[in-house]
């Protein structure tokens, strides 16, 4: 997840990581594949300020579930 999110201050220079974050972003560890959305989004150039990064329904989910909200 590190080398995930320090890949997004390089900018076009991180390709190289672009297949390792849509591994992660099709996984089943939320951080992770919240990382590698984040990643993803800007590098082809296909970021939409619109495009979710976070699922926040199945976070508000957890928390009814686990009692807080």
């Amino acid at each position: 997840m590190h080398a995930i999110n320090a890949s997004t201050f390089l900018g076009k220079a991180s390709l190289f990581a672009l297949d390792v974050a849509k591994v992660a972003m099709n996984g089943e560890n939320e951080y992770l594949e919240s990382a590698g959305k984040y990643l993803v989004q800007p590098l082809p150039d296909a970021y939409k300020p619109s495009t979710p990064i976070f699922e926040c329904e199945g976070l508000l989910a957890k928390m009814r579930k686990s009692g807080g909200e």
